[in-house]
């Protein structure tokens, strides 16, 4: 298991990407009709494709290193980041938009203090359900395109039947995602904090 550290670091670049590039997307789409019109049929096309099926292309594009597994991660959890953003703005109480330009609001103003806002749950819930999908990507890509680490291991001992490593690969994973969770959640009590309160 001295291999964690590659995991770590796969699994942080490629979540990072899919969020840096995810939520703006996803914002500009629910934002805009001529970007959603442009941008949904390639995000539909991909949110119903196995992104494991790139694996080959991206091997050959990138090499058997850290970029093509990075790529990976960062293709199979992007779609989520996209989607439930968009989802989020989707949503929005318009009227509230209507009433911030009523007070003379700028386009960033009812970005930041009306949209973003109302969205963050959505973005959030995104981002969890991005953790399970980018620890599925690292795993698979450790089976197809690596000779050592956690998903290497667990194929390794399952071709052996060693179900004591493959009990303690999906362990570390389990722990794994349940560390990724809590940033997500720490976002979430940090920038809305009102999804926390008990009714009483």
């Amino acid at each position: 298991m001295a291999a964690c550290g590659g995991e770590r670091h796969i699994a942080a670049l490629g979540f990072g990407f899919s969020v840096l590039i995810g939520v703006p997307l996803g914002l500009a789409m629910g934002r805009s009709k001529n970007i959603r019109a442009a941008v949904e049929p390639f995000t539909t096309a991909l949110n119903a494709s196995p992104q494991v099926a790139f694996l080959p292309l991206l091997i050959i594009w990138l090499g058997i290193g850290i970029a093509s597994k990075v790529a990976l991660v960062f293709l199979g959890s992007v779609i989520i980041m996209v989607i439930n953003t968009e989802a989020g703005v989707m949503q929005v109480d318009r009227r509230l938009v209507e009433t911030a330009r009523s007070f003379m609001a700028n386009e960033r103003q009812v970005l930041l203090k009306v949209i973003l806002p109302s969205a963050l749950p959505y973005i959030i819930a995104g981002m969890r359900l991005g953790v399970g999908r980018t620890l599925v990507m690292v795993v698979v890509a450790e089976i197809y395109a690596a000779t050592k680490g956690l998903g290497y291991l667990i194929f390794q001992a399952g071709g052996l039947y060693d179900t004591a490593q493959v009990f303690v690969g999906v362990v570390v994973l389990a722990s794994a995602g349940m560390l990724f969770n809590a940033l997500p959640r720490w976002v979430e009590r940090r920038m809305a904090p009102w999804q926390h309160i008990e009714a009483g």
